[in-house]
């Protein structure tokens, strides 16, 4: 089943008034205090700007001749390794074109969208309009990889292999097979959103009073964040006789710090008997972003026999060799160790939960 998309409803706000001691809901002189236990779901997160910072180019590796330069590409998925791929088939006059995932190295990878939320909280009453409250608010299920991630993760697999067999015609090349997998691993982390803020009632409708809340807070995780992985091995033939076996091995991982946040939010409450109530309520939680997402990189060659090598001759130099025995190596190679690819910025969560409050 697929993943609910992020989403998140405007909160509108009901400006507060003051409330008079006639029209305020039923509530006893002698209970300042309320507690609250209620339950829902994350509507999601999206994040705002930010930096990315793709990995510059790789060390220049041994050619034919300076004309036709080549270097270390640990990936052909995203950054200089799309445009590398996509260079030469512009060199060589073909069409496809590799989907770089360049767009995609965010942490918009992340879906917490319908997981379930708890949330506890204590207000103090400051009069017949204002609360102070102190609530804690968690998800009850591990953050995912978003199903839209691996699904452009096997977009751009897909057209690496056709920009490849373009690139790599017989007879020169023979017995061409690309075959990878897009996949996630789960993660056992868990968002806590610990606030304090101010609420505020404004005038009832019935038995029914809307309300306002502002105040601020700091969001930990607890766990690791899950992470996704693209491979692609292709295996082929130069000559019918000098075979290559390589394999590109993306991994994109997230890491996640404490943040601070800015709440804002709203409801309606509803006094059930002197002691209890119902209530349901939307937030919108904002601040900083501290996801950042890192790239590792590590490509795998099988060394083969009998040994050779061939060269594009085109600008950038593509290059495949079997051994080292050459003097060459593929341009493929290398290796990208947790290069942090994106950070900064701001992301706004969003909660709609529903619960009942005690008073005493």
């Amino acid at each position: 089943m697929r993943r609910l998309r992020w989403s998140l409803p405007l909160v509108a706000l009901t400006v507060a008034a003051p409330v008079s001691a006639q029209t305020s809901a039923p509530r006893p002189a002698d209970t300042r205090w309320e507690l609250e236990v209620a339950g829902g779901l994350s509507l999601g997160r999206v994040t705002h700007r930010g930096r990315l910072d793709l990995p510059a180019p790789g060390a220049p590796i041994d050619t034919s001749s300076p004309v036709f330069p080549s270097w270390r590409v640990p990936s052909w998925f995203f950054g200089d390794g799309a445009a590398f791929l996509n260079n030469v088939a512009a060199e060589v006059g073909v069409s496809p074109r590799v989907t770089p995932l360049d767009a995609r190295l965010r942490p918009g990878g992340l879906n917490d969208a319908g997981a379930p939320v708890l949330a506890f909280r204590v207000r103090r009453g400051l009069g017949p309009t204002y609360s102070l409250e102190f609530a804690v608010d968690m998800l009850a299920r591990a953050t995912a990889i978003d199903d839209a991630l691996l699904d452009d993760f096997a977009a751009t697999r897909q057209s690496f292999e056709e920009t490849l067999r373009a690139i790599l015609p017989p007879p020169l090349f023979s017995g061409l097979e690309v075959s990878g997998t897009a996949a996630a691993e789960s993660g056992s982390s868990r968002e806590i959103a610990f606030t304090a803020a101010v609420t505020s009632r404004t005038r009832p409708f019935g038995r029914f009073v809307p309300y306002g809340t502002a105040g601020g807070g700091v969001i930990m995780q607890t766990g690791d964040l899950p992470s996704a992985t693209l491979t692609a091995r292709y295996r082929f033939r130069i000559q019918d006789a000098v075979p290559i076996d390589e394999t590109d091995n993306l991994t994109l991982r997230y890491r996640q710090r404490a943040a601070l946040v800015l709440l804002v939010g709203g409801g309606v409450r509803r006094q059930l008997s002197a002691r209890m109530g119902f209530v349901i309520d939307a937030r919108v939680l904002t601040g900083p972003n501290t996801t950042t997402v890192r790239a590792q990189a590590s490509p795998t060659m099988v060394t083969g026999t009998p040994a050779g090598f061939i060269e594009s001759f085109t600008y950038p130099n593509l290059q495949f060799s079997n051994n080292p025995s050459t003097g060459r190596v593929s341009t493929l190679g290398g290796s990208l160790e947790e290069a942090e690819v994106f950070r900064g910025g701001w992301v706004t969560r969003g909660r709609v939960t529903a619960g009942v409050y005690f008073s005493f």
